[in-house]
């Protein structure tokens, strides 16, 4: 569900004018600058975070 609105959103994205125009990168360019990791880094960090903290873990049932 959750990758399906991704997906969903994308269809609204705004278009790149002139893109078929422009040069391609180098080949030993990087697709992923710099804020790109930094960026899914501090989201995943955020999303384990509230996820750790709102969700308390069950009750153990080892030894019944």
């Amino acid at each position: 569900m959750v990758i399906a609105s991704f997906g969903f959103a994308l269809g609204f994205d705004q278009e790149t004018t002139r893109l078929m125009t422009r040069r391609p990168q180098p080949r030993g360019e990087s697709v992923l600058t710099r804020p790109v990791p930094v960026t899914a880094g501090i989201g995943g960090l955020s999303a384990t975070a509230r996820r750790t903290r709102c969700r308390p873990c069950p009750p153990s049932t080892a030894g019944r």
